[in-house]
């Protein structure tokens, strides 16, 4: 079953500064402060416009637009300024300065561009990284406990495909199990062979809007989600059957001068067969999207900032999406 969590979190690089390098050094006191590392040297004083893409340091600014706060800029020494599963994270100077976000535009959703100040230098005593999301999360995890290449990493069967997808990024094998094959196991109900999976969650998120000042769940965030399956080896035989649904609901999401929420649904349904022996390939005939979920799209764009500025339009679209026929075969050739 899936569990229900409370986060409230910031993404980026957290890091413990002595700060600033004027005052005495009785007088230096460790502060955490979230940091952007640059390959472009800010001085203390001086100007610096940056074009934000990276989801994480968008939070991040926008979490400095709303409490009047610095982020750290440190000069990167090994690495890329752009996040890449493919490597590690950037090394940095030890060295940084504290900018501040004296004015700020998003031309169009997606990207933030800040216009910075240079204050205070800082030194770094150490660091560490954190994830807004619960894949990335693993990924650093994985990359931490530097595990031999190729080794197995267990999932439950049901495990959401990103996550997985991460193991085998940073170059490990994930092999999936059923974590309590008896508690949904329909053998004792005199059903051979037949087996139901079943997933319920539920997330709860806040935070305070930077413009409006209310408190508001995290854009995009999956609020909750249902996935249930069963299927039947049929005794005796290399035919099996099943059937599949899921339901899935995500929050809004916020930007400076846009309001959104997609979503398909309510439920995804489908249905299949599968033989597992044709010249030993397993072969299986799947029908989804029985139930017709539909794709839905709302949003409402300000003619400037958000809230502030008078609404240019609202959109809505109600798309069918139809059945989805698959055919798949597995197996070595």
């Amino acid at each position: 079953m899936g569990g229900r969590s409370r986060r409230n979190t910031r993404p980026g690089f957290a890091i413990r500064v002595m700060w600033p390098f004027a005052k005495a050094v009785a007088e230096r006191q460790p502060v955490a402060l979230p940091l952007f590392p640059l390959s472009t040297v800010l001085f203390p004083g001086g100007l610096l416009p940056l074009k934000i893409f990276e989801q994480r340091y968008i939070a991040m600014a926008k979490a400095c637009i709303r409490d009047g706060s610095a982020f750290g800029v440190c000069l990167i020494t090994r690495g890329e300024e752009v996040a890449s599963t493919r490597g590690a994270t950037p090394e940095f100077a030890n060295v940084g300065t504290c900018a501040r976000i004296v004015d700020f535009d998003m031309p169009q959703v997606g990207i933030l561009q800040v216009a910075t100040r240079g204050e205070a230098r800082f030194q770094v005593q150490g660091h560490a990284v954190t994830a807004s999301r619960g894949r990335m999360a693993f990924y650093y995890i994985a990359r931490a406990l530097d595990l031999p290449p190729g080794s197995e990493v267990v999932f439950p069967a049901l495990t959401f495909w990103v996550v997985p997808e991460m193991a085998r990024v940073a170059g490990l094998k994930p092999v999936f199990a059923d974590v309590d094959p008896v508690t949904f196991n329909l053998d004792p109900a005199g059903i051979k062979g037949a087996k139901i999976n079943l997933t319920v969650g539920f997330e709860h998120t806040d935070v305070r809007d930077p413009l409006s000042g209310e408190t508001r769940q995290i854009s995009g965030n999956h609020n909750r989600w249902v996935n249930f399956g069963f299927r039947h080896d049929i005794p005796h035989s290399d035919f099996a059957y099943g059937v599949f649904a899921n339901h899935d609901y995500f929050a809004r999401n916020y930007y400076l001068s846009e309001v959104n929420r997609g979503w398909e649904g309510p439920v995804f349904a489908g249905i299949y067969i599968e033989d597992k022996n044709v010249f030993g390939l397993t072969v299986r005939a799947q029908a989804g999207n029985l139930l017709n979920a539909r794709h839905r799209f709302e949003r409402t764009v300000y003619d400037g900032r958000r809230l502030r500025d008078p609404v240019l339009y609202n959109q809505s679209t109600d798309q069918l999406i139809g059945p989805i026929f698959q055919f798949l075969v597995k197996g070595t050739f």
